[in-house]
């Protein structure tokens, strides 16, 4: 009798460990653990990448009535997520790619269905759906980064804290900073150089890491 039940014990046990491989449990990972992660599980999933229409300058430059530079603000931003669009509709391969307004980050959080992902026109389109479960989001703009230590200083701390603008940011389903060695963001270059640097970049480490 002790036979079968080690036997159903063991098989248990091989069950459970296999329903951890496949939903492991992210908040007991390292940080390189959960980069490994987060690239493994993004080339069989999607990157989001969040445009910014700068919907809260163009409404205060409204209120004041200033129309010209409200419309010439717009007409900047969309010639910019267009060309950010189509360096990734052109240069990006690593896995699909959506598109959605910066602001509609949170109902994809929450996981509904439907009336934010962007057209070629950077118009919603309720057709187009997402069937990848994993996701990661891109996103254009201001990143807080570690500094090297100035040698003229000695007193001052190790670690400083900088702030890098215009750059191109990869971060996890709840907008956090991925972990390194996880390649997360891209500074220099124009739209299709940073895009052809993420997908080289991206690649690289998925196959270290495969």
């Amino acid at each position: 009798m002790k036979y079968p039940v080690l036997i159903i014990g063991l098989l248990l046990l091989n069950h459970i460990k296999i329903l951890k491989a496949q939903h492991p449990d992210i908040e007991f990972m390292t940080g390189k653990e959960y980069a490994s992660y987060c690239i493994q599980n993004l080339k069989q999933g999607a990157l989001v990448v969040r445009l910014n229409f700068k919907t809260k300058a163009l409404n205060a430059l409204q209120q004041m009535g200033n129309t010209i530079k409200a419309d010439r603000l717009r007409l900047a931003q969309r010639e910019e997520n267009l060309a950010i669009m189509r360096a990734f509709k052109e240069g990006f391969h690593f896995c699909p790619v959506y598109f959605i307004r910066l602001d509609s980050a949170v109902a994809l959080q929450k996981g509904q269905q439907g009336n934010y992902f962007l057209d070629n026109n950077l118009i919603v389109d309720t057709t187009i759906r997402m069937k990848e479960k994993f996701f990661l989001f891109a996103e254009y703009g201001m990143l807080e980064t570690s500094l090297s230590a100035d040698k003229t200083q000695p007193g001052q701390e190790t670690v400083r804290r900088g702030l890098m603008a215009d750059a191109l940011i990869i971060r996890d389903k709840n907008l956090e900073l991925l972990p390194r060695p996880f390649p997360f963001y891209i500074h220099f270059g124009d739209w299709k150089e940073r895009v052809r640097k993420l997908e080289k970049r991206l690649q690289r480490f998925y196959l270290g890491n495969k």
